[in-house]
């Protein structure tokens, strides 16, 4: 007699792994879209589809999703997926990316002619900066040649006064200041 015996093999998906292998994780703000990464930027052990989505923030709630690439100066979430394949479990990985404010280009002053006391009140302008800081005007507190009220300045009496222009820090672009 014959007697045979059967066995049930269950054989499962491998679980995979997605890792980063060469997409920056720090940028410098431009006022354009930051690279978009591809698939060549990860290391996979699946052929399923890869896509990207990106998240404002360190997490990936829905309702901090956006629909196109970073372009401003903050801390994003890129979330990577992977689809599932006959072989391989469907992937998903997340890696952080911070897009740093920049520097604003050169400021200076605008030059008004000789000025002299006595003189009605007058404007300070500058020039050049970069993003949408506010421009701060001052001059040092002991000094009784120039006062300064916003970007109006009064002259007070005869003699010298370094004026220092600060145009404030944004979003994107840290403070710049000069002096005159």
């Amino acid at each position: 007699s014959i007697k045979s015996d059967t066995a049930k093999v269950s054989i499962v998906k491998n679980s995979g792994y997605i890792a980063n292998k060469d997409y920056p994780t720090t940028f410098s703000y431009t006022g354009s879209s930051i690279t978009q990464p591809t698939k060549d930027n990860f290391n996979t052990n699946s052929d399923g589809i890869m896509s990207f989505s990106w998240y404002k923030g360190d997490s990936t709630d829905e309702g901090n999703k956006l629909n196109l690439t970073p372009a401003e100066a903050g801390i994003y979430t890129l979330r990577i997926d992977v689809s599932e394949t006959s072989n391989v479990a469907a992937l998903m990985d997340t890696v952080l990316v911070t897009i740093g404010k920049n520097e604003q280009n050169d400021i200076s002053i605008n030059k008004k002619k000789k000025k002299k006391y006595g003189d009605d009140d007058f404007e300070l302008t500058i020039s050049g900066g970069s993003g949408t800081g506010a421009v701060v005007f001052s001059v040092p507190n002991d000094n009784d040649v120039l006062e300064i009220n916003g970007n109006i300045a009064r002259i007070l009496g005869t003699g010298e006064v370094v004026i220092t222009a600060t145009k404030e820090g944004d979003n994107n672009y840290n403070s710049k200041s000069t002096t005159l």
